[in-house]
Formats: structure tokens, sequence, C-alpha cells
């Protein structure tokens, strides 16, 4: 009984520390330094190779396209990319690359 209890802590407290660990470096990445010459360079990458699209929606459908994007991995942009890819391709038969 001692023991099952001590493997138990052990197995909580690894989960934690996984957790705390992957916390760590999901955080490092988000708030990693980037310098100005870098910042220009990406926006001039994004400039040179992409179209913008501005998608309106109704009110509080954001939020239910943001929570179905995260229930399959995905952000927004993803979700929303892989849908007008599917339905460009049922209407015109044609792949397209976004």
């Amino acid at each position: 009984m001692c023991f099952s209890w001590s493997l138990n802590i052990i197995s909580h407290f690894g989960v934690i520390l996984i957790f705390f660990v992957t916390h760590q470096l999901y955080h490092n990445m988000i708030f990693m330094a980037v310098s100005k010459a870098q910042q220009k360079a990406t926006a001039k990458y994004i400039k040179n190779n992409y179209d913008r699209i501005e998608v309106k929606v109704a009110k509080g459908a954001k939020s239910l396209i943001e929570t179905a994007a995260k229930a399959n991995n995905e952000s927004i942009n993803g979700y929303v990319k892989r849908a007008v890819k599917a339905q460009y391709e049922a209407d015109t038969g044609n792949a397209i690359d976004l």
C-alpha cells in the first residue's frame, strides 16, 4: 500500500514536471526576442509571397470557429484555409495551393 502510494505521488510529480518543462519551452518560444532586422525580413517575405483576405463573420462566430479549430489542433487561419481549399476543390474539381 505504501509502495503504490509513493508510485502514485511519483506519477503525479512526473506529470507536473513534464507540464512545467513543456510550459517553459512553449513560453520561451513565444517570448523569444526577435531582432528588428528579422521582423523586417519576415514582413517583407510575407508581403512578397502571400495575399491577404479579410473575412467578416457574425458576432460570436469567431469564437465558434476558434473552438472548432482548437479541437482539430489547428489555428483559425489553418482551419479556414482547409475549409476554403475543400470547397474550392469540390466546386471546381481543381486543386489549389493555399
